[in-house]
């Protein structure tokens, strides 16, 4: 595929999300076990995506993770992610128990926990045991204890999930945005079995090919036309539930540090999970936007609730 240089469309969001308001660096902390200290660092997410970032911060920038495919589905496969991606870009609202538009972002440093070894272990028997994907596994608990804490009613809740375009996607730096997404739909009880199968039929339909050409819209409507889009859903109040991101598995034998992160929250996508496995340790980091809560009790109570949940036996 043909090399995309100069101007990092994708980049090109984020300066006008924070022209709007909003705080779009991505959050990442270490915590060092010698000292008992932790560091957290904020990476501007014009210049990285997450996995980019990450790999700066590491040393590790150099053979990063690729997507497990290199060519686009067929043409039949990508009118279907099309069909998806449109059907699905209209404004959207989310029943919250409390919400302040008025409210701004800010930097946040992210709470987060840390999983033993054996507690890891354990996680990945259950996602093992229910026969999906430790994404899909994590994403159900995360989805049960927002649902629990912070909305109302019973809608279904609408995730975005990034997809790492790397490999089918060359930029001129590996370390650059290469974020695509697929949306993930969550109605009330719906089984983990049945979120795996919706992110498997997003992924093979092309969803992540179709807002990959979203976010690189800029490339024909300039920084004009982003603002346009932009602003019309600042204005319109829009919200998706908020972005799980899984940065997958990492390994150092130097680095005795326990990593975790989380991606940038705004008020379109208020809730910010993410999580790293870092030398078989898997890391659960949250940030919230201030338009939703201010309070870290709340953000507490929900990080306790999701470990509860992805550690229960059942």
């Amino acid at each position: 595929m043909k090399n995309q240089t100069k101007i990092d469309w994708v980049g090109q969001w984020f300066p006008i999300m924070e022209r709007n308001g909003e705080y779009t660096h991505i959050p990442f902390g270490s915590y060092d076990p010698n000292s008992n200290t932790v560091e957290f660092h904020h990476m501007p997410h014009k210049d990285f995506d997450g996995i980019g970032a990450f790999a700066t911060l590491i040393g590790q920038n150099q053979n990063l993770p690729t997507l497990s495919e290199d060519h686009k589905p067929s043409i039949f496969r990508l009118l279907l992610g099309f069909i998806s991606y449109f059907l699905e870009s209209g404004v959207a609202s989310v029943n919250w128990k409390n919400r302040d538009t008025t409210k701004l972002g800010a930097k946040i440093d992210p709470h987060y926990f840390v999983l033993s070894n054996s507690e890891t272990s354990h996680l990945l028997e259950r996602s093992k045991k229910n026969e999906v994907s430790v994404n899909s596994y994590l994403v159900h608990k995360i989805n049960s204890a927002i649902n629990q804490k912070l909305i109302n009613g019973t809608k279904e809740n609408l995730w975005l999930l990034p997809i790492n375009m790397r490999g089918p996607i060359t930029r001129d730096s590996p370390v650059k945005n290469h974020a695509s997404y697929i949306s993930l739909k969550i109605a009330h009880g719906e089984k983990v079995q049945s979120i795996q199968s919706k992110i498997k039929t997003k992924i093979k339909i092309g969803y992540h090919w179709a807002s990959w050409w979203g976010v690189m819209l800029g490339k024909k409507i300039g920084i004009a036309g982003m603002e346009k889009i932009l602003n019309k859903y600042h204005q319109k109040n829009h919200s998706w539930v908020g972005t799980f991101s899984n940065l997958g598995v990492w390994n150092s034998l130097t680095d005795k540090r326990d990593w975790f992160f989380c991606p940038p929250v705004t008020k379109a996508h208020p809730i910010g999970i993410g999580t790293i496995c870092f030398n078989a340790r898997l890391s659960i980091a949250l940030q919230v936007h201030p338009s939703i809560t201010q309070n870290p009790n709340d953000i507490n109570e929900i990080l306790v609730l999701i470990k509860e949940n992805i550690l229960k036996q059942k």
